[in-house]
């Protein structure tokens, strides 16, 4: 997949960079046109946020030609626009696409397994009816299906448990990836909407900290708000655990 690039004001595009994303920060409108020009050649999508798609450098005079086939002037049509008044949004949609590709990876490799190991069971239960077939069909056909029931059982374990495993390595990452946020230049602007989120919970008077791995907690009159980004993300996991679990299904 080629690159993705954010162009657009800083506080709006500060959280595409948790996903990966190439942020292209400015509110200078004649720097959007300069960014444009700029992208890389292997640049499969381009996000703009309204100011930038708005402004003059997103519909002034082109590059002067590409020479990858990438239109010279921008619009509308040719970028994807985004409203990231929510900067968490990026990150929500980042976790899930990431979320199923893990998995779709993971289930895949687990029923190519189930796949050899039932085929390598079938070869099996033929040896064993042939065989029995030989002493009497009755008792080699009763074996045969024995041999393929406990196999079905040890291939469906093995499944279960790679889907066990495959979910919590995609929570350890998803826990890793989120506290990187805290290295990016857009995180005290992140911090401050989460302090204002915790406020807007408990009320202007509560007291607001920050959470040593990342994002803020709260507290007023007996009553707490854990925003941190740790709680804010499997939140965000636990809201697609249902998208996950249908990857498991054929």
């Amino acid at each position: 997949m080629g690159a993705v690039v954010a162009i657009g004001e800083r506080a709006r595009t500060a959280g595409f960079a948790l996903a990966g994303v190439q942020v292209r920060a400015t509110d200078d409108p004649d720097r959007v046109r300069a960014f444009w020009c700029e992208l890389p050649a292997d640049a499969a999508l381009v996000i703009l946020t309204p100011a930038a798609a708005r402004g003059p450098g997103a519909r002034g005079p082109g590059c002067g030609g590409a020479a990858d086939g990438r239109d010279a002037a921008m619009t509308p049509a040719q970028a994807h626009l985004t409203d990231a008044t929510d900067p968490l949004a990026p990150v929500r949609t980042a976790l899930l696409r990431a979320a199923e590709e893990e998995a779709e990876r993971l289930v895949t490799a687990a029923r190519r397994d189930a796949d050899a190991a039932i085929a390598a069971a079938r070869s099996r239960s033929t040896a064993v009816l042939r065989e029995a077939r030989r002493q009497g069909e009755q008792e080699g056909a009763r074996a045969a299906a024995d041999a393929t029931a406990r196999t079905r059982h040890a291939v469906r374990t093995r499944l279960l448990r790679a889907q066990a495993d495959a979910y919590d390595e995609l929570r350890r990452t998803v826990l890793s990836q989120v506290r990187l946020c805290r290295q990016e230049p857009g995180y005290p602007t992140v911090r401050e909407q989460l302090s204002g989120q915790v406020r807007r919970l408990l009320g202007p008077e509560a007291t607001v900290t920050e959470h040593p791995l990342g994002g803020v907690i709260g507290a007023a009159g007996g009553r707490s708000a854990d925003l941190s980004l740790d709680a804010v993300a499997l939140r965000v996991l636990d809201d697609a655990s249902a998208g996950i679990e249908s990857l498991w299904q054929p």
